[in-house]
């Protein structure tokens, strides 16, 4: 589970290192739906995880959730007409896995036993904290490649249609 929190990590400092200016420029409240997103939903998978007494669903299905509004994010260029508010929606989505979260965080300390709990919750730190540091030295390792700003030209015409 520490390897899945790494890679996780890892992955958010890379896609918001790169996606981040590209998403200011199409729709300034995309974060603030992400933002929403997480602030309505971590009550909720909280509140749902007390009352089935369990972690595991509520994590998995929030995995799915975001999942599922990255995916509408990828496929964005394919809806015809609407696309920022699809966009909108989609980053409402990632919110709302990002706010189930947690309950990965949770689940190896639960999931320990008493004396290596402790332990358990250092190496999900540790996981955690890796995969913030090493996902811009992976993104470092593409930083040579002749890329500049033109790229994206063409979608932030289009998103914004």
């Amino acid at each position: 589970m520490a390897f899945i929190l790494f890679l996780v990590k890892m992955q958010f400092s890379v896609y918001y290192a790169t996606v981040w200016p590209f998403l200011q420029e199409v729709c300034y409240l995309q974060e603030i739906f992400r933002v929403l997103g997480a602030a309505l939903s971590a009550p909720l998978f909280g509140y749902w995880s007390n009352k089935m007494k369990q972690i595991k669903l509520p994590a998995v299905t929030g995995i799915v959730v975001m999942f599922m509004s990255n995916l509408c994010f990828m496929f964005i260029e394919f809806i015809p007409t609407n696309r920022k508010y699809f966009l909108l929606l989609a980053r409402l989505g990632h919110g709302t896995g990002i706010g189930s979260f947690i309950r990965s965080h949770l689940f190896h300390t639960i999931a320990s036993a008493n004396k290596d709990k402790s332990t358990a919750a250092a190496i999900s730190d540790g996981a955690y904290c890796l995969g913030l540091a090493f996902g811009p030295g992976f993104l470092f390792d593409f930083l040579f490649v002749p890329l500049n700003e033109s790229i994206h030209q063409h979608n932030r015409i289009r998103m914004l249609q």
